[in-house]
């Protein structure tokens, strides 16, 4: 059976970097809601991700607002559970910290009637097992992965654990959640004298040091590191620095160089996806 999955991607790299080596594997379709102003050019003309179809999210959002449909909106919130309210006042472009533009009601509802409608239509098209997104930190994204979550897609959003260099795939931030075994008998357990002990120095108070190794454990399980942090730095470092943001033109062959010397990074992505997409029986 062919599984779909929506990949987001914007100005940053992962998602594309990701989906460039699991577009290799078998039984998959690949299909992307872009977010991006100058880089549009590069994704209309790259050909490293062979996306079945892609959509630009600014094409679909009018600059000009409309006079929206509460209506509509209404239905939405019932429908997928949503308080749009509560996504307005946590976004930093519609609420008080946008020094810029001061968005007034009819304009913010406007704009998320639009996104709404083309959520919709890109999900009862596609109808994907799987949304893979970065950490969701704006409206735009939020609303994405919260409609699919409601409509039971799975949502695989890249994050941190929090504990050392180890990133795993969840669906929302700060949240581990039991997948199959990534490290199954791959990791090294940590005993009750090194990081409980450590820990409930820090903290100074008490701890249940058989629950907190048990959770020590339950994360090594259920995520996986980069080769040491040197990797994940440099390899931002050089995205941002040596003029790889896919929010600025770019040639199609330099950024494909970039993907390929940076192989390992995107590997470590694809290793987990898998396990998650494939479970082992």
């Amino acid at each position: 059976m062919v599984k779909k999955i929506l990949f987001w991607v914007d100005s940053g790299l992962d998602q594309f970097g990701t989906a460039n080596y699991l577009q290799n594997i078998s039984d998959l379709e690949l299909f992307a809601i872009i977010d991006t102003n100058r880089g549009k050019k590069f994704y209309e003309e790259q050909k490293i991700v062979k996306f079945k179809k892609k959509w630009f999210v600014r094409d679909y959002i009018l600059q000009k607002s409309t006079k929206p449909d509460l209506e509509y909106l209404s239905i939405i919130e019932k429908k997928y559970g949503i308080n749009l309210w509560n996504l307005i006042y946590s976004d930093v472009i519609f609420y008080k910290f946008n020094n810029y533009h001061k968005f007034k009601e009819n304009e913010i509802l406007s704009v998320l009637e639009q996104m709404c409608k083309f959520y919709e239509m890109i999900i009862n098209e596609v109808n994907p097992q799987y949304l893979v997104i970065k950490i969701t930190d704006a409206i735009n994204m939020r609303l994405l992965q919260l409609i699919c979550s409601s409509l039971g897609i799975k949502v695989l959003s890249q994050g941190f654990t929090r504990f050392g260099y180890r990133h795993n795939f969840s669906s929302d931030n700060d949240i581990i959640e039991e997948v199959n075994p990534i490290n199954e008998k791959k990791y090294n357990e940590k005993t009750l004298d090194e990081l409980p002990k450590a820990i409930d120095n820090f903290l100074n108070v008490k701890v249940n040091v058989k629950d907190l190794s048990d959770f020590t454990n339950y994360i090594l399980k259920n995520s996986f590191q980069f080769n040491g942090a040197e990797l994940s730095i440099l390899t931002y470092y050089a995205f941002y620095y040596g003029g790889f943001l896919l929010d600025t033109e770019i040639s199609p062959s330099k950024m494909k160089k970039f993907i390929e010397k940076n192989k390992v990074f995107y590997e470590s992505l694809v290793l987990q996806l898998q396990n998650i997409i494939f479970p082992k029986n």
